[in-house]
């Protein structure tokens, strides 16, 4: 049993001075008001957060504020290399690590806290595929502890914003957005971006911030199923090759010179929601439409002396339609 004890007791010494020299190269902060401090890395990486951008930012002037805890409670501002920062920030590439309630001082994030918490608010945005007004629901976990808050898709490029809680200044809050059939998340941005920790994981649909001061905010852009749509023009009778004609596709522009038959001339493809769109021919003097094609299926409607088409856009599919013009 004696044997036993011992070897215990070694165990635990060894462990306290693995902890001991990882922060052996900590000092602490000469500010002379904790509570106060500047942005070293500048103020567009103001937040606690700690991220490749902020870590390289870091590297270059090896300085970094640490707001240290060991319980969540007492803090102290430390001030470590940017090579000793992992221990108390944990892995800028996947923000995972460190101590938990460890963060980076800046003007939104002093050490210690204050007493007013900070607020994260959620943004959506809805981008090609996705109606304005769809309701995405988001989880919030923080200190093991979550919740919930649900928000409409808005139009771009701010979308739509909803207060999601108040957070302790420092906490470490990720914000999980729940899958929807047939939809992906192209984007997620934090604002400020010196609040990210670690980057933002796409496929999985979250990211991971350290609260601030005011207000910190994630904003998710989502797309659902598309298809592209390929324009060609075909000069006919009395139409010279290269002469240009503008079209309208699902609030896209794009100029198409004519070309010669059979094929004309196309233009590059321009990525569209699943469904229909109408596809219209700006006038050109001297011209008229004679004939519009499609494939894989023609056209559903057209009109010809309105130079416009309806086409059905398949998700994965490329559909092309084809204009035809001659003189009058």
């Amino acid at each position: 049993m004696k044997r036993y004890g011992l070897a215990s007791a070694v165990a635990v010494g060894l462990v306290i001075g693995t902890l001991v020299v990882s922060c052996s190269g900590d000092s602490n902060s000469t500010s002379p008001n904790p509570g106060s401090t500047v942005d070293v890395l500048g103020p567009g990486l103001a937040g606690g957060g700690w991220s490749p951008d902020v870590a390289a930012a870091a590297s270059k002037s090896d300085k970094v504020l640490v707001c240290h805890s060991g319980n969540g409670k007492h803090f102290t501002q430390i001030n470590v290399s940017a090579r000793g920062a992992r221990a108390h920030l944990g892995d800028p590439a996947s923000g995972k690590g460190g101590h938990e309630a460890d963060y980076r001082v800046s003007s939104l994030t002093p050490c210690p806290p204050p007493a007013t918490p900070g607020t994260v608010e959620v943004c959506k945005v809805a981008d090609l595929g996705v109606a304005v007004g769809t309701t995405f629901n988001f989880t919030l976990t923080s200190d093991a502890v979550t919740s919930t808050v649900s928000v409409a898709a808005g139009a771009g490029p701010n979308g739509n914003c909803v207060p999601a809680g108040d957070f302790r200044v420092g906490t470490l809050v990720t914000v999980q957005e729940a899958a929807q059939t047939d939809i992906q998340t192209t984007s997620i941005v934090v604002s400020p971006a010196g609040a990210q920790q670690g980057t933002s994981d796409l496929p999985g649909r979250n990211a991971t911030i350290i609260v601030g001061v005011g207000t910190t905010s994630v904003t998710f852009t989502n797309r659902g199923p598309t298809g592209t749509l390929v324009i060609c023009n075909i000069g006919g009778n009395g139409v010279a090759a290269g002469t240009n004609f503008m079209f309208t596709a699902g609030g896209q522009s794009q100029t198409v010179a004519a070309g010669a038959a059979p094929n004309g001339t196309c233009g590059s493809a321009l990525t569209l929601p699943v469904g229909a769109v109408s596809v219209a021919e700006g006038a050109v003097t001297g011209t008229k439409v004679q004939a519009i094609t499609a494939t894989p299926a023609p056209p559903t409607t057209s009109d010809l002396g309105a130079r416009t088409a309806t086409v059905a856009i398949a998700a994965g599919q490329e559909t092309r339609i084809t204009f035809t013009n001659v003189s009058q």
